[in-house]
Formats: C-alpha cells, sequence, structure tokens
C-alpha cells in the first residue's frame, strides 16, 4: 500500500476499511499533489533514485496499493526487470493492473506475513509505507528477509513521528475518537526513529535517508477531505467547528503549514 498517510496503527478492521478500494487513499495523495512544495522530485521519484536494480531484476513490491510508485517512474523501470506488484486488497491491485498494464509485472494478491515465493527469490524488495500496517512486524521483516537473496536489499519507507504533527492535533481537539496516531511519540511505532533496531535484529546492515518538505494548503475543503478519508467511525468529528477554525487560519496566515518528514531504510540480507 504505497501511502503517505502517517504511521497508522496496525488494527486490521481499519486498514481492512482503509484499503478496501482507493477512495480515501486517493484524497490523501490529492493533498500532496495539490500542495508539496514545488521544484523537487516527487516522494516516489525520491525513493525510485535510491533503488540499485541489478541486470535481470527479480523485484517484490509488497503493499503497492494502486502501483503510484510505478506509474511515477515508468519510463525508469529497467527493461530486464522481472516485477511482482503485490497487496493484499484484490480492488487495489485490480486498479493497479489497469493503470500499469506492463508486461514486466505481475500482479498477485500477498499477505507481506506469509508471501509465497521460496526463500531467495528476489534481489530486491520495496515496501513504502506499509510496514506500520504488520501485526506481526517482526514476523513480516522476517518474511522479507526471507525472500531475498543473500546480499539483496530492501526498500522501506515509513515517517518520522513529527510528520503532519499539526494536522494530528487538530483531529484530536476536532475529532477526539479518531483512529489516527495521536501527535506525540510513540516508542512502539514502525517510525524514523525506531526502524532501525527493528532492522537490524534481521538484516546484515541497514542506513536510513531522510526527507523532509512541507505543504502549505489555502483551501480548508481540501484538509477536511484528507481528515474524512482517516475515519473509520467519525462519530465526534465537530467538522463544522474544525472548518471554521481551519478556515479562520488560513485566512490569518495565509495558508495552513504541514511538516512533511520521511525516512528510507535500506536493509542489506
Amino acid at each position: 500500500m504505497t501511502k503517505l498517510d502517517g504511521n497508522a496503527p496496525a488494527d486490521s478492521t481499519y486498514v481492512a476499511d482503509q484499503y478496501k478500494d482507493a477512495s480515501k487513499l486517493d484524497a490523501r495523495l490529492r493533498l500532496y499533489k495539490l500542495y508539496e512544495e514545488p521544484g523537487r522530485p516527487s516522494f516516489f521519484r525520491w525513493v525510485f533514485d535510491a533503488i540499485e536494480f541489478p541486470r535481470a531484476a527479480k523485484v517484490l513490491e509488497v503493499g503497492a496499493g494502486v502501483g503510484s510508485f510505478w506509474f511515477e517512474n515508468a519510463e525508469r523501470i529497467p527493461a530486464d526487470a522481472d516485477i511482482v506488484v503485490s497487496d493484499n486488497s484484490p480492488p487495489m491491485l485490480e486498479t493497479a493492473r489497469a493503470k500499469l498494464d506492463d508486461p514486466r509485472m505481475r500482479f498477485e494478491r500477498v499477505d507481506v506475513q506469509q508471501i509465497g515465493y521460496p526463500e531467495a527469490s528476489f534481489d530486491v524488495v520495496i515496501a513504502n509505507h506499509m510496514l506500520y500496517h504488520a501485526p506481526d512486524r517482526p514476523g513480516a521483516l522476517r518474511e522479507l528477509a526471507r525472500v531475498l537473496r543473500p546480499g539483496g536489499r530492501l526498500y522501506a519507507t515509513t515517517n518520522c513521528w513529527t510528520h503532519l504533527i499539526e494536522l494530528r492535533a487538530l483531529i484530536e481537539q476536532f475529532a477526539p475518537g479518531a483512529h489516527v496516531l495521536p501527535a506525540r511519540y510513540l516508542a512502539d511505532a514502525f517510525d524514523a526513529e525506531t526502524g532501525a533496531r527493528e532492522l537490524q535484529q534481521i538484516f546484515r546492515s541497514v542506513r536510513i535517508r531522510n526527507r523532509r518538505s512541507k505543504l502549505e494548503v489555502t483551501d480548508a475543503s481540501h484538509l477536511l477531505d484528507y481528515v474524512r478519508s482517516t475515519l473509520s467511525n467519525p462519530a465526534g468529528f465537530r467538522e463544522p467547528d474544525m472548518q471554521r477554525h481551519l478556515e479562520w487560519l488560513i485566512e490569518l496566515q495565509g495558508d495552513f503549514y504541514l511538516s512533511l518528514a520521511a525516512a528510507l531504510f535500506i536493509a542489506v540480507r
């Protein structure tokens, strides 16, 4: 599931609701497309820049969502690559298949905790903003290492704990029952501050690259669309109050500022 929506809790009911189709993810991605600071590579281009594809690379992406990672990098995909694009949501996979339609790619339903491939099947595994969803994360990491060849690399992205903290603080205020990360540090989250320790338990070496950016949002309705997309149970959401507050802030400041802070782990088997 290639998403940029913060380190959401690993709750299977919530995850199933969020990714039963692409609508909620699209609402969140739209905010980034509209408002991220111009003149720099997109997040997915930045990740692709870091990946080393060996000759005739066997590649697996887990949690691929609607295939945005490959769509944004279509002209840069190695001609001899053999790619498995996978997700645990059939509707998301069907969207990815229609969107990409690339003979180098196969589309398969895969649970990251039980990957149905033999050991040492892949040179590269990609996991964009999805490992925090795995209920058994140590098991998922062991599976990712198992299907990598010796010397193969896992490229796994996540967020820093401060990612979107300004919006998370507002959600706590106006939608206190929302199923999102609180606006504070959590020691057990898989984020930029904690993920390396987990990966080092399983992989031979781990490096990290950081990416910081910002959103300067000028339309409160786009922020509200984002917030609605995160709520599996909207009861208690004081939407009119939040809308008035955001409109007042944007009129006062000219925009609503959001911090973006992401990380890419490069882990070698």
